[in-house]
């Protein structure tokens, strides 16, 4: 697949879902716009060591300033609400062995009441870099990614999703899922190219404070001008996953909510005609009331880096916060927090070269003024592997401590809550605004950067 190809599919699959989007539009209440301005500073210290593991080498250390500008729009009705964001951020490094980057995000959510028993989620977002950096460009409380590049490849990143639920019946609750990724470099950079469709379908039954039930789940992936497990260029990898696990989901309480699932996958690497099956599951326990929400999770199973280019098998424990600490939400925490250990799939099929990655990610805010939150943000990343070669996970870690204030002008006081879907049984732990809901019930912003 040629890289207009991919940069083709990743605007065609966003286009896919603009023909739901403006006659929803049409029916919404006035559109609420919120201007956001960001800026922090931090000090930044790298270490990239070498193959044989000794300590000290390839340090690099400078001072950071981030300028991020951005706007989000609300569109809100008795049925449906949508959230569209846009986000500049600009990464100007002063020290040895730094170079300054800048990145564009744009992303969407949108949710449906399409009938009395039927509902909508849409999603979809595209990221832009000029330089694939070990600096997150998502705040501290959003997902741990696993394996991070290290490095100087510009890239394209877009992604676009769905999920239809059904109530079929009464204690009965069917859904249906699709999503495309798709990423590029770009600016005549080097590095592979991704393309990656999957669905999933799953049936449920629903008690009081239980639920089980099972899903099946399917995965396709094309990688072009990747590398293997010993760094070597290969041709065009295809890549086919299947999963099918049984789920329990109980409502523990009035805030905490579990789920647990188990199975099994089967992957196939389509070039070689190889393969191998492994168990799959996931255990997750989470707290959610209306102000915030945090998660502690572990999972076994297959992973793709869609920047890098590869597919590991891995164990990941994963902990996601944005809670607040004092009663008037004045003071909120922000975590991301996890540890990844992953074996790369070769063209084979076969488990090679290992990477384990551990990433802290927290920031405390504090809302000054209904308009200004200052914060203080501390990230840790330690990444190793046994082998150390281009186009493989790097081999560092990394400490950056900054200092930020953000403006939003209306303050979120005075904007709609964005969309938060059910983890509870009884779903009462949804999050959905619409255009009667008093804003004096808006809770405050829980990611802080």
């Amino acid at each position: 697949m040629a890289r207009s190809d991919v940069s083709r599919v990743v605007v065609s699959a966003l286009l896919a879902l603009a023909p739901l989007v403006p006659a929803s539009v049409a029916r919404a209440a006035e559109p609420e716009l919120q201007a956001i301005g960001e800026t922090s500073l931090g000090y930044l210290q790298t270490t990239q060591s070498p193959a044989d593991g000794s300590p000290g080498r390839d340090t690099s250390r400078g001072v950071v300033w981030v300028l991020a500008p951005g706007l989000e729009l609300e569109l809100l009705s008795r049925r449906m609400q949508h959230h569209f964001g846009y986000r500049y951020q600009h990464d100007f490094l002063f020290g040895d062995s730094f170079t300054s980057s800048s990145t564009n995000t744009f992303d969407y959510l949108g949710f449906f009441d399409v009938s009395e028993r039927v509902r909508l989620l849409l999603d979809a977002g595209v990221v832009q870099s000029n330089q694939n950096s070990s600096i997150t460009f998502a705040p501290p409380g959003t997902e741990f990614l696993g394996a991070l590049p290290l490095g100087s490849t510009a890239f394209l990143l877009g992604r676009a999703g769905e999920t239809l639920t059904f109530d079929i019946a009464e204690g009965w609750r069917a859904w249906q899922g699709g999503a495309v990724v798709a990423q590029t470099p770009i600016l005549g950079s080097e590095g592979p190219k991704t393309f990656s469709p999957s669905g999933r379908l799953g049936l449920e039954r629903v008690f009081i404070a239980d639920a089980v039930g099972v899903e099946g789940r399917i995965d396709y992936l094309v990688i072009e001008d990747g590398v293997g497990a010993e760094g070597e260029p290969v041709p065009q990898q295809r890549q086919l996953v299947n999963v099918g696990v049984g789920t329990w989901r109980h409502d523990w309480g009035q805030d905490f909510a579990s789920r647990i699932e188990a199975g099994v996958l089967r992957l196939d690497r389509l070039n070689s005609n190889t393969g191998f099956w492994s168990p799959t599951g996931r255990a997750a326990l989470a707290y959610v009331t209306p102000f915030g929400d945090a998660e502690v999770a572990y999972s076994h199973g297959v992973t793709t880096n869609p920047v890098l280019g590869q597919t590991m098998l891995s164990d990941d424990v994963r902990l996601r916060a944005g809670v607040p600490l004092t009663k008037d939400g004045k003071v909120v925490l922000s975590a991301t927090a996890g540890y990844q250990h992953g074996q790369v799939v070769d063209d084979d099929a076969e488990l090679q070269t290992q990477v384990d990655t551990v990433l802290a990610d927290a920031a405390i805010g504090w809302r000054w003024t209904r308009l200004v939150m200052l914060g203080v943000r501390y990230q840790h990343v330690n990444q190793w592997s046994d082998v150390t070669l281009p186009g493989l996970p790097e081999r560092f870690f990394q400490n950056a401590v900054y200092l930020g204030a953000t403006i939003e002008f209306p303050p979120d006081s005075d904007m709609p809550r964005a969309y938060r879907s059910p983890q509870r049984v009884d779903g009462s732990d949804e999050i959905r605004d619409s255009d009667g809901t008093p804003r004096s019930q808006t809770p405050v912003r829980t990611n802080v950067r």
